[in-house]
């Protein structure tokens, strides 16, 4: 048994889309249509099959650097690394994550010169990677499960129910209008007011990830509303079979210190209660806004950035 890769064009599509349907480790942002956008269109993929069918994968995306091969993680792509098909017990589907991921990893090394990838919360098997030698980085993001929107409500910290009351009698609408402009202009006066997530050099790529993702219907853009309908904040979801995923929320600087992001993300929360599903804040490295996504009473929920690199000079 062994990993191939596999060039974008050579993927059997409808094998990848069964691998993920029978996968843990599925999620908006390995569906091909999104690797697509984030890659335009140049990814690959280490696959292992058997008579046409897809028993694992990896995507990766690979440029090169002067005589290296440097296999990394997209800007505002997320949880990568390998895709394993679920076992029908507990036992089997250890054993054979174990394999496929040995066998997967083995094969990416012989290619590139870095590997570094944030892998899905779902892989069950992160230690295999510590065993051939990877650095494993623990990273956490934050979650709510949104089974009700009162049992939401009564996580939040209770200075964050105050200012959604005190926001409650202002007057401001919620509207999911998937106006992406309006959420660029958000973007980019946030970015004046000196609160960049972001470079600017990446606001076409946000911008094209937005739009294709509404386009497959994976995605909303909600836009929060004064009285006198002036734009008070926008944020973007992107949306699986699970999860909603917080791929940005940016605030009018007019506004900021009003709170409204917290009357806005409310919003977003009781349009999508009672579906099964679990608001992913995606975390972040940046203390206030970490303390800010936990005022929710957000989860924290752990994942792994898995580097390798294998410089003649390191």
């Amino acid at each position: 048994m062994q990993a191939i890769l596999k060039n974008r064009e050579e993927i059997d599509l409808n094998a990848w889309d069964n691998l993920l349907a029978n996968s843990q480790q599925n999620s908006v942002f390995v569906e091909h249509w999104f690797l697509d956008v984030v890659t335009n269109k140049n990814w690959q993929a280490y696959v292992v099959e058997k008579d046409g069918e897809y028993l694992s994968a990896m995507p990766v995306f690979m440029s090169k650097k002067l005589v290296f091969t440097l296999s990394r993680q997209p800007v505002l792509s997320k949880y990568w690394g390998p895709i394993l098909r679920t076992q029908h017990s507990a036992y089997k589907t250890l054993n054979e994550a174990k394999k496929h991921i040995s066998i997967l990893l083995s094969a990416c090394e012989n290619d590139c010169t870095l590997y570094d990838y944030l892998w899905s919360p779902a892989n069950p098997y992160v230690q295999q990677a510590k065993w051939q030698g990877y650095e494993i980085s623990p990273m956490f993001t934050y979650s709510i499960r949104l089974n009700s929107i009162n049992e939401v409500l009564a996580e939040y910290r209770s200075e964050t129910r105050r200012r959604l009351n005190k926001l409650r009698g202002q007057g401001f609408i919620c509207k999911h209008d998937n106006d992406v402009e309006l959420l660029l202009t958000s973007i980019k006066e946030t970015r004046n007011s000196g609160n960049a997530l972001f470079d600017k050099k990446f606001d076409a790529h946000f911008k094209n990830i937005a739009l294709r993702a509404i386009e497959n219907n994976k995605a909303k853009v909600y836009n929060l509303y004064s009285e006198n309908g002036e734009l008070t904040c926008s944020a973007c979801i992107l949306l699986d079979h699970s999860k909603i995923y917080f791929l940005g929320g940016f605030t009018m600087p007019n506004f900021r210190s009003d709170g409204v992001m917290i009357k806005l993300l409310h919003e977003i929360f009781a349009c999508h209660v009672g579906a099964n599903l679990t608001f992913d804040f995606f975390g972040s490295s940046i203390e206030n806004i970490e303390t800010f996504f936990r005022s929710f009473g957000a989860y924290s929920t752990t994942y792994y950035r898995v580097k390798k690199a294998r410089f003649p000079f390191n």
